[in-house]
C-alpha cells in the first residue's frame, strides 16, 4: 500500500530494485497525506455501507467521484481512508485497486447531486 494504491505503476516493466524504490517513495508520500485522508474520511461518512463488497464501488472510480467534491486525492488516500472508515473491502480483480462495501445507490445519489451542481459529466 502506498500513494499510488496497491503495488507500483507498470510493475511488470520494472526491475525488483525499481519496484522497491518506487514502493518506498509512495509509502513516504502516503504518510504525508493526513489532511487529504481526513477530508476523504469526512466525504466517505455519507456513503451507505453494505456488508458485502460491491464491484461497482471500486476505489479507482470512487476516487474520481470524491475528487469532484474534495479536490485531488491519490488512489492510496482513497483506499486507506475507506479502510480506516470501516468499509468492507477486498482486492479487485485487476490487482491494483480495491472494491468496497458501499451501496451503488449512495454513489449514484452523489453523482446526481454533482451533476445538478455542474460538477463532472457523469452519465446517470
Amino acid at each position: 500500500m502506498n500513494d499510488f494504491g496497491i503495488g507500483v505503476f507498470r510493475e511488470d516493466k520494472r526491475t525488483p530494485e525499481e519496484r522497491a524504490a518506487r514502493l518506498e517513495k509512495g509509502k513516504r508520500a502516503l504518510l504525508k497525506s493526513a489532511q487529504q485522508c481526513t477530508k476523504c474520511c469526512e466525504w466517505l461518512r455519507d456513503l451507505e455501507r453494505t456488508t458485502t463488497v460491491n464491484p461497482e464501488a471500486n476505489s479507482y472510480a470512487l476516487r474520481r467521484v470524491a475528487e469532484l467534491d474534495i479536490g485531488y486525492i491519490t488512489h492510496g488516500v482513497l483506499i486507506v481512508s475507506a479502510i480506516h472508515s470501516g468499509f468492507a473491502y477486498q482486492l479487485a480483480s485487476d490487482g491494483a485497486s480495491v472494491d468496497f462495501g458501499i451501496s451503488t445507490q449512495s454513489i449514484t445519489s452523489i453523482k446526481r447531486r454533482q451533476h445538478a451542481e455542474g460538477k463532472g459529466d457523469w452519465l446517470i
